[in-house]
């Protein structure tokens, strides 16, 4: 993954679709990622899947 946002933060990518699977109910991983991708300058949305 390092390697995409490293791409993307030269402008050589323009748009990433990450999907992340496990065991994130319940230990703040939302609130952990907002806090990384505003750290990193990105944008964009998340949704959650049927299951989860």
């Amino acid at each position: 993954m390092g390697k995409i946002l490293e791409r993307a933060m030269q402008g050589e990518q323009r748009a990433v679709r990450v999907r992340v699977s496990g065991t994130v109910q319940g230990v703040s991983y939302r609130v952990w990622t907002r806090a990384q991708a505003m750290r990193l300058g990105l944008t964009g949305w998340v949704r959650n899947e049927r299951d989860g």
